[in-house]
């Protein structure tokens, strides 16, 4: 069974699809700048061998970096920082999930 949708639903699905597509294109933009970032640390310890202290304390001083360059506008900055943000969500995230239990 199909909905014949009015002229003014087609409007709200149309926007709604126009707002996805910007969210999509935005993610996976971003992801790539995550990913690209993890693989050129590919040589550094693996996140899942640190506690949870270390890498709030790297999520909070990417913070104040993010800070920084906000205030001083330097695009370049606002864009390594906000990756650099992610990744440590991302990391204290799955270690999270790993293990169920903070490690101190």
């Amino acid at each position: 069974m199909s909905k014949n949708f009015t002229k003014e639903e087609m409007k709200v699905v149309e926007k709604f699809q126009q707002k996805a597509k910007i969210i999509d294109v935005s993610i996976n933009a971003f992801v790539l700048k995550m990913r690209e970032k993890m693989y050129n640390n590919i040589h550094k310890m693996l996140w899942k061998e640190c506690k949870y202290g270390y890498l709030f304390k790297k999520l909070l001083e990417a913070t104040e970096k993010l800070a920084k360059a906000i205030v001083n506008y330097e695009k370049e900055n606002i864009i390594k920082e906000s990756v650099d943000i992610a990744n440590y969500a991302m990391m204290l995230s799955d270690i999270a999930e790993d293990d169920g239990v903070i490690k101190k």
